[in-house]
């Protein structure tokens, strides 16, 4: 007992090391979120209260921000969800394993590449002159201000979509591989189900709970904290400036104590979606024996 004691405190000791590391610096931003830390006053930083996080939550920039924040996190919920379950499905009934990794390895590439690279590659494809409109011109459709003040956050949501969908596709995709085959030959000989049908009917719900779960809470996460895609694209652009470019902005114009505001609500905001989903997520694991 001692010995597997030992061994899981060895194993678990750089987690632990990490997990105090982040709650230091978690308790470092909110304590300076309650100060008035800024190049404008004095040093030390004095004690204000919740004065800061009132001047925030009342200052028209950031709260737009955080309000585009949290719809980005919600749309790329749904539309990353509804992409996964789409094409885990079509590479589910590939019948060849080679042809399957392939289709994956394109779908989660965008995921796999540095984020400033997806946006400069979009910025391109945006392009008056050569990208999308250039080819709208040669069939004699409108064209597109993809990047102008209406239509920017759409188009970064649309870029956020197919850089972040392929994360839900691998848990979705690996929640049906997980399905006993004789369930799906049950389906097929006993009720002479076709594939549409052996999807929606036995393998969705099969899958649905614990693929719907991870894969929404990483998204969201992903969408809330998105900084380099939006950035790389518009750069300071008050129509789709986010939370953390709020923050960004903040920050390097000095003033701190705004700064930590606005990352302590955004934690906040991530700790209250997030930990429901994981405390689900573990009563489901238990109930259902592991």
């Amino acid at each position: 007992m001692r010995h597997e004691l030992k061994t899981m405190l060895i194993f678990s000791s750089p987690a632990l090391i990490f997990g105090v590391f982040l709650l230091y610096m978690l308790v470092w931003d909110y304590y300076y979120s309650f100060t008035n830390w800024s190049l404008f006053n004095p040093i030390p930083p004095q004690f204000v209260g919740l004065q800061t996080y009132v001047k925030t939550l009342t200052t028209p920039i950031t709260v737009s921000s955080l309000e585009r924040s949290i719809l980005l996190a919600a749309l790329l919920v749904v539309s990353g969800n509804a992409l996964g379950i789409i094409l885990a499905g079509l590479l589910f009934f590939l019948r060849s394993n080679t042809q399957r990794n392939v289709y994956l390895s394109i779908l989660i590439y965008p995921l796999a590449m540095p984020m400033i690279a997806n946006a400069f590659i979009w910025l391109w494809l945006y392009n008056v002159e050569y990208g999308f409109d250039y080819v709208f011109k040669l069939i004699g459709l409108p064209t597109i201000n993809w990047l102008g003040p209406q239509n920017a956050f759409w188009s970064i949501f649309l870029v956020t979509t197919w850089a972040y969908s392929g994360l839900a596709v691998i848990f979705y995709l690996a929640m049906l591989m997980n399905v006993p085959q004789s369930v799906i030959d049950a389906a097929k000989v006993d009720g002479g189900a076709g594939t549409f049908t052996i999807y929606l009917r036995i393998l969705l719900p099969n899958v649905r709970g614990g693929a719907l779960i991870i894969s929404s809470a990483l998204l969201f996460l992903f969408a809330l904290r998105i900084f380099s895609l939006p950035y790389g694209m518009v750069a300071l652009n008050p129509f789709v400036e986010t939370a953390v470019i709020n923050l960004y902005w903040d920050y390097i114009s000095e003033h701190f104590a705004e700064a930590t505001a606005i990352a302590g609500i955004v934690i906040a905001i991530a700790v209250a979606v997030v930990v429901p989903y994981a405390l689900y997520g573990l009563k489901r694991w238990i109930t259902q024996g592991g």
